[in-house]
């Protein structure tokens, strides 16, 4: 769980900072899929911008060689208020409830779940 630690966290300040760019403009009134889409290109990131089951954005990027969604909540007028970054990943043999709960109590923006094979989803 160390490696994914590492990897949330410089995703998301790395991520975080891009973002506070576009926040602090005055034409700022939420995020769109494109704003996104081009912030995560623009810090190198790989951003397929597609659409979720009920027409939705969602970002399709990466995280240390790992597939992550973004999904976009709390629309108001055109804009997204709250995005959601989510990564699963496949581990061999799974994890522990221990090292989710370890994680858990270590991260206040991150949380993680165990998917019914043991896999962490954060």
């Amino acid at each position: 769980m160390c490696r994914i630690n590492r990897a949330v966290g410089a995703f998301f300040f790395g991520s975080t900072s891009l973002l506070a760019d576009i926040i602090k403009t005055d034409a700022y009134r939420g995020l769109t899929g494109e704003n996104l889409q081009a912030v995560l290109q623009e810090a190198g990131y790989r951003a397929e911008l597609t659409e979720d089951s009920v027409g939705d954005p969602l970002i399709r990027t990466g995280l240390d060689g790992s597939n992550v969604n973004i999904w976009f909540y709390n629309c108001v007028d055109g804009t997204w208020n709250n995005i959601r970054f989510i990564v699963g990943l496949d581990l061999r043999n799974g994890t522990t409830l221990e090292k989710v709960n370890d994680f858990n109590e270590g991260w206040i923006i991150a949380t993680a779940t165990m998917d019914d094979e043991n896999d962490p989803w954060i």
